[in-house]
């Protein structure tokens, strides 16, 4: 059922989903990326962190298709 994303609060949690998803997908990507020749850590702490910033303005502009297309990207991906 897709949420009805006309007030703020739904917007915001949608958001936080958003970003929770998205910075799991970030820590996936920089887990790929991460080689010995680089420090780990702040590769995936970058990817974190963009993921995470995606996520949450994906979340608030798009609201449910959003959602819906970061699960089916974490589902690809595993």
């Amino acid at each position: 059922m897709p949420w009805p994303e006309k007030d703020l609060l739904t917007r915001t949690l949608a958001g936080i989903v958003g970003a929770i998803l998205g910075s799991f997908l970030g820590f996936m990507l920089g887990y790929t990326l991460a080689t010995f020749h680089v420090l780990a850590s702040s590769t995936i702490a970058s990817c974190v962190f963009a993921g995470a910033v995606v996520g949450f303005l994906a979340g608030v502009w798009k609201g449910d298709p959003a959602i819906r297309f970061l699960i089916r990207g974490i589902g690809n991906w595993l």
